[in-house]
């Protein structure tokens, strides 16, 4: 048979070569868009996101600077080539707080970073305790007002002289209606006295 002669190298015309063909896959297109129903202490974070045909990881990245810091859980979108919105509601938020965030969006086709979008959450109006009711069985309700949306925790300690690190995070209140809190400390304490203190966040 005859050979071939290749930079100094001799090939057989029956040698060949395995080429593997793989299809283009383009990266996903993704889109920050502005944050809505942003309180005092959450927002809706918001984003448009196109597959561009082939099946799309997308997730958030936020924080109080551009290098974020926290990223939401991945959400993940079929094969397509529509824009579908994407939405994440955050909470925990500090009040009167400038806050950065934009969509990640990931394929076969690569990584597409949305553009970096800023929102303020509202300030928080001062608390206001509506009521501190005690039940025959011990436990304490304690009701506050204040601006809607806000995270709310209370804290308990038996002097309220203690420095704020010795107060004992008891949980978050929670909004029964708009701006209007509830705590309820369904454990009867056993000490004599016992204060509570509510922070944000």
């Amino acid at each position: 048979q005859s050979r071939i002669l290749v930079a100094g190298q001799a090939y057989s015309k029956l040698d060949y070569a395995l080429v593997q063909y793989q299809p283009y896959v383009p990266p996903p297109k993704a889109a920050t868009l502005n944050a809505s129903n942003v309180m005092a202490g959450s927002a809706l974070l918001n984003a448009v996101v196109n597959p561009q045909g082939a099946a799309t990881v997308c997730y958030f990245e936020y924080g109080i600077t551009t290098n974020y810091g926290l990223t939401s859980m991945t959400n993940a979108l079929p094969a397509g080539t529509n824009t579908v919105p994407v939405t994440l509601a955050v909470a925990g938020l500090t009040p009167g707080t400038q806050y950065y965030y934009r969509v990640v969006a990931t394929s076969a086709g690569g990584i597409t970073n949305g553009s970096d979008v800023p929102f303020r959450t509202g300030v928080l109006a001062p608390f206001r305790v509506t009521g501190a009711l005690t039940s025959p069985g011990g436990s304490m309700q304690l009701l506050v007002a204040t601006t809607p949306g806000a995270s709310l925790t209370v804290w308990c300690a038996t002097n309220v002289n203690q420095p704020p690190g010795n107060w004992v995070l008891l949980g978050p209140m929670m909004e029964t209606a708009a701006g209007l809190y509830q705590f309820i400390d369904a454990q009867p304490p056993a000490d004599p006295q016992r204060f509570y203190l509510v922070r944000s966040p």
